[in-house]
């Protein structure tokens, strides 16, 4: 038997029909994962701040200076972090595919178009925004009378 070029496209593209909701299913839970952990992580800086905060409000701080001090920072975290590891994450998954599917001759596309990166970075400041809004609120409930409670 002979197995030409468009044999190989053929099956790349069934194997890329029947794996689509597959990949679909791992993305959006990836980004539930990424948004609860960036949540989490965020809302711990605020919780363990809360006397801090309150002192400050008490000094006369207004509330834009008091989030650019506590969430202001993470900004360039995940700005930072997210233009490293997108694509050293593309650039270690190009390398280990190969291996994970040696065993079927097919040729899937696996390139990312700059939309694609475009699309990820969006996703990512989106999220990252909401967030930020949501805990721009916690901020502005914790009371002046949380450095009055007595502390161990």
């Amino acid at each position: 038997s002979c197995t030409t070029y468009s044999d190989i496209t053929g099956f790349a593209d069934v194997m890329g029909n029947m794996m689509w909701g597959m990949i679909l299913s791992i993305g959006a839970v990836a980004i539930v994962v990424f948004v609860v952990v960036m949540y989490l992580m965020l809302k711990m800086i605020v919780d363990r701040a809360a006397y801090s905060v309150s002192l400050v409000k008490v000094f006369g701080y207004n509330d834009s200076e008091i989030n650019r001090l506590y969430l202001g920072g993470s900004f360039w975290v995940v700005l930072v972090s997210a233009l490293v590891s997108v694509p050293l994450s593309k650039l270690i998954m190009d390398a280990l595919y190969p291996l994970l599917v040696s065993n079927i001759a097919c040729g899937l596309d696996t390139t990312f178009s700059p939309l694609m990166y475009a699309l990820i970075f969006a996703l990512i400041f989106v999220s990252y925004f909401v967030i930020n809004f949501v805990l721009t609120k916690r901020l502005k409930k914790i009371p002046e009378t949380e450095m009055l409670k007595n502390r161990e």
